[in-house]
């Protein structure tokens, strides 16, 4: 039988051990985040606690005492009608929302050993009512579905309890390796909910299917060319006024005319040299100084300017802020994803998995947090410079001082110039750094993409809702 005080004892149920998922979460992304299970629910979490037995309270309605009573005593034992109307308010267990008399009514309660009165309850008590005693007892008529406590007194812990059945529901824990619990958002971020209660904690923000603009680039452009030499012109003394007749003196090639430049060298023109047809009449350069090596040109520009890209579809997870017990073996009392979410819970982990594992969470989801940006622009390169001149200046002179009234003509580039026949000259070549000239400019157009970065990648596997 129970005793008054068994019957005070069945307080809400508390917890006898702790099991604690924790989500180390550090390591991938994930805020950190525990869950501490309640205990014994007294119908299911095997595992995660252990199974809580609750005495069913004896049926001590008018007309029987109940299967588990001793035979009924003595009628000569039966306590007057003011003590059956009289109970203690610690032995009144009501159901919430049962439909019970405003005082229990109960027969005497009897030994194991059915001695008879001395067994009882004390009808001194004051009168209680089932509301009061539910107050008084349980401390809340409402169900906290993840306290692991049965909050109403109905018998029922979490997610046994009909209280719960619309925002919570039963759910395996995550495989090894797997963080839960979550609700997953995916659209538009125009519609992007917040995070709250009971899904409180923003885990993960990120998207899939990035949406980019190429990048602008600056104009190429190529300096001045530089590194470029003059060469050492063709001296060419005609025997006739036009630079044209078919004998003459020349120096050039193999035989420099002019070493060292800058200084008035004497030439003896002989008429064997020149095939023996007349005296010298003019003199040209052929051709202009000539340009040594090729030189180069800096380029610059071609600077990329690349727009901020985007998801086509953004994601956010919110993590659970609790999880109850009222489950069969190894499952967890967690809430269900609110309106705006996927409506199935779901778990998570870093990188790109191929497959869901096995377990009622089968529904995959890639989502990445950053973009690998590749966009840029092409390198911008220069061209051979094309246009130089070497500005030499030739001057051919009937005196060693190459100047004065001795100078019989000055020539730059291609000139031709008449000179006298005299056969002893005097030739000076000025030299001059090589000038003009101009690179053109490749290179400096759009390159690259946008494409999700792998790194950065979070695999959602969610169950059906």
């Amino acid at each position: 039988m129970l005793e008054p005080s068994d019957l005070r004892s069945r307080s809400p149920l508390r917890p006898a051990c702790a099991a604690v998922i924790a989500l180390a979460l550090s390591g991938c992304g994930f805020p950190e985040h525990t869950y501490d299970l309640p205990e014994g629910d007294g119908g299911g979490n095997a595992g995660a606690a252990g199974d809580v037995s609750v005495e069913p309270i004896p049926d001590t309605s008018a007309g029987g005492t109940g299967g588990a009573q001793p035979d009924a005593p003595d009628s000569n034992d039966t306590p007057s009608e003011d003590a059956l109307n009289e109970v203690q308010p610690d032995v009144v267990d009501a159901e919430v929302g049962t439909d019970v008399p405003d005082v229990l009514e109960t027969g005497p309660e009897t030994s194991e050993t059915g001695d008879g009165p001395d067994d009882v309850v004390d009808s001194d008590a004051p009168d209680v009512t089932t509301d009061e005693a539910a107050v008084n007892e349980c401390g809340s008529t409402v169900e906290d579905c993840t306290n692991g406590v049965d909050d109403d007194c109905d018998g029922k812990i979490d997610c046994q309890d009909t209280n719960c059945t619309a925002l919570f529901k039963c759910t395996p824990p995550p495989p090894a390796g797997w963080q839960g619990y979550f609700q997953l958002y995916e659209g538009t971020a125009a519609n992007l909910p917040s995070c709250g209660s009971p899904f409180s904690t923003l885990a993960v923000a990120a998207g899939r299917d990035p949406v980019f603009s190429p990048a602008t680039c600056t104009n190429c452009s190529c300096g001045n060319p530089t590194g470029i030499q003059c060469g050492e012109p063709d001296i060419i003394i005609w025997q006739d006024a036009t630079c044209s007749s078919p004998y003459g003196w020349e120096w050039g090639g193999s035989n420099p005319p002019l070493t060292p430049h800058n200084q008035c060298v004497p030439k003896t023109l002989t008429y064997g040299d020149a095939g023996g047809m007349g005296p010298p009449a003019s003199v040209s350069l052929d051709p202009a100084q000539p340009v040594l090596g090729t030189g180069s040109c800096t380029a610059s520009g071609g600077i990329a300017t690349k727009p901020t890209p985007n998801w086509s579809f953004v994601a956010q997870a919110c993590q659970a802020d609790s999880v109850g017990v009222g489950c069969s073996a190894q499952q967890v009392c967690a809430p269900k994803p609110v309106a705006g979410y996927k409506t199935g819970l779901c778990i998570a982990k870093q990188g790109v998995q191929a497959t869901c594992p096995i377990g009622g969470y089968n529904t995959r989801f890639v989502f990445y947090q950053d973009f690998a940006d590749s966009r840029g622009c092409t390198q911008c390169t220069c061209d051979q410079p094309t246009g130089m001149t070497c500005p030499g200046t030739l001057i051919v002179s009937t005196s060693s001082t190459c100047a004065g009234a001795s100078i019989e003509a000055t020539l730059t580039g291609v000139d031709c110039k008449t000179i006298g026949p005299s056969t002893s000259k005097y030739l000076r070549y000025n030299d001059a750094p090589a000038a003009g000239g101009v690179c053109n400019s490749v290179g400096g157009q759009p390159s690259g993409t946008v494409t999700p970065d792998a790194a950065t990648a979070y695999t959602f596997c969610c169950s059906p809702g």
